[in-house]
């Protein structure tokens, strides 16, 4: 499951357009429901690279922030999913 649901959204992180706006929300549709992803992406005219973000057991921290930036300024656009809100990991 974890990986189909990867894969949709880095297929999603590649098919976005460079007009998307840095840090953009975007929900994805997984089976019957929706898995929030933050979209960022670098200022660019032409196509560019993607890194889909998976946070780790305690769900969004703000950890990948320094990485996600990195990443932007290098021209590489991030996808960071967001699996479960903090505090509710499913068991």
């Amino acid at each position: 499951m974890l990986r189909k649901t990867i894969c949709s959204l880095a297929i999603l992180g590649f098919a976005s357009t460079a007009l998307a706006q840095s840090g953009q929300r975007v929900d994805v549709p997984v089976k019957q429901e929706t898995m929030g992803a933050w979209l960022s992406m670098p200022q660019a005219t032409r196509p560019v690279p993607a890194v889909v973000v998976a946070h780790g057991s305690g769900g969004l921290d703000g950890r990948a922030a320094p990485y996600i930036k990195a990443l932007n300024a290098a021209g590489i656009s991030t996808l960071e999913i967001e699996m479960f809100k903090p505090n509710q990991r499913p068991g």
